[in-house]
């Protein structure tokens, strides 16, 4: 209920703007924590809650868009979300692999994994109230709610492939193929009938015929998978996507659908990772710091310029839209929440390292870029537009 009021009151939309704020304060809060001598945080606990978190994001985005209609709506952000990200993902673990001997390839891989999911951590404001198109301001937000559930089955079969070699031959259930496809078609279908039934009561003009609605997909998908042996995360993701597809929702319903499960799923997920795997940042080296320092402008950069490439845009559009984006931010945050002490990672300690110094980075370097860097790209589009005027 205290959850519902801070949304009902803006406080929660107020801290989903200033993630960088929540992160510094959260990971102080766990530094100070730790000096203390207090017992942990209870693993399974945080894992719980940071599954719910990653829930609730996946579903709001795969709500933001229909699948089917992706391609015409934003080509720029069909191809950074399957193109760009898989790239980006493929880079940064044959780069965590080569500067670090002690990481296996598998791990190597979670991180790339987890970094591809992004969350959108840039300063929105900046980019909507600015003159650039509209067309690319929808790429922006489009690409990141396409990124996480086009990204995230891929994350959770890496985590599984990597688990495979420690179960036994009795576990065959438990292996991702299978967990996956369950949540799949629980998720799938609990969407499916129940974004017909909306659109049915929308059709009628039925009292409720509320957007609020969607939610129970969700919440119904999250609990069956789990309570049958699927992924609950992928069941999620496959009840937003049918819903969406099957219920015709409007665009501004998709919108404040979107952006009030953010507003709950965001600061939670800044909150928890500051608190829980901030102190981390204190076991980061020089060359970990450095590293992430590279992941997330270069190596970010560089696919999503590639990915861009064949669409033929203005290439002050096309760098404004490779550096607002692909910058790891809550998904990345939760994705590693919901790792610790998995068997997936034989060497916990550095890959939780990693993950949470690129985290923290790909946060505040975004954050603190956005308003300079949003105007410097603006004027250039300005000056191009007026260029072609007067050629």
């Amino acid at each position: 209920m205290t959850l519902f009021a801070l949304v009902r009151s803006g406080a929660m939309a107020s801290l989903t703007q200033r993630p960088a704020l929540v992160l510094a304060i959260s990971t102080l809060a766990g530094i100070l924590y730790r000096y203390t001598g207090l017992p942990m945080s209870d693993a399974g606990v945080v894992k719980l809650i940071a599954e719910a978190c990653l829930a609730l994001l996946v579903f709001s985005a795969a709500l933001h868009f229909r699948i089917s209609r992706l391609h015409l709506n934003s080509p720029a952000a069909l191809r950074l979300a399957v193109i760009a990200g898989p790239f980006f993902m493929v880079i940064v673990a044959l780069s965590v692999f080569v500067l670090s001997p002690s990481v296996t390839v598998w791990s190597a891989l979670v991180i790339g994994a987890a970094l591809m999911l992004n969350g959108a951590s840039l300063e929105r404001r900046v980019f909507r109230e600015s003159s650039i198109s509209k067309r690319i301001k929808a790429s922006i937000t489009l690409e990141s709610a396409a990124a996480l559930v086009v990204g995230l089955p891929i994350a959770v079969m890496i985590e599984t492939a990597a688990m495979t070699p420690h179960l036994t031959s009795g576990d065959i259930v438990e292996t991702g193929i299978f967990r996956t496809a369950i949540g799949f078609a629980i998720g799938g279908a609990i969407g499916l009938l129940g974004g017909r039934g909306y659109k049915w009561l929308v059709n009628r003009k039925s009292p409720l015929a509320k957007p609020g609605v969607t939610i129970t997909a969700g919440l119904l998908a999250f609990c069956l998978a789990s309570l049958l042996g699927g992924s609950a995360i992928i069941a999620v993701c496959a009840a937003g996507l049918m819903w969406s597809e099957e219920s015709s929702l409007k665009r501004s319903e998709r919108f404040v659908l979107h952006s009030g499960y953010e507003q709950i799923a965001k600061p939670l997920a800044f909150v928890l990772f500051g608190f829980v795997l901030g102190p981390r940042l204190l076991q980061a080296d020089a060359l970990v710091i450095l590293f992430a320092l590279f992941a997330v402008t270069l190596l970010r950069i560089v696919p999503r310029l590639i990915a861009l490439k064949s669409l033929k845009l203005a290439t002050e559009e096309e760098h404004f839209l490779a550096w607002f984006g692909g910058a790891p931010g809550a998904a990345s945050a939760l994705f590693l929440l919901c790792l610790i002490d998995s068997p997936a990672l034989a060497d916990q300690e550095i890959v939780m390292t990693i993950g949470a110094t690129c985290v923290w980075t790909g946060v505040f370097i975004t954050r603190a870029s956005s308003r300079s860097l949003a105007s410097f790209f603006i004027q250039r589009a300005a000056a191009a537009r007026r260029k072609r005027y007067y050629a």
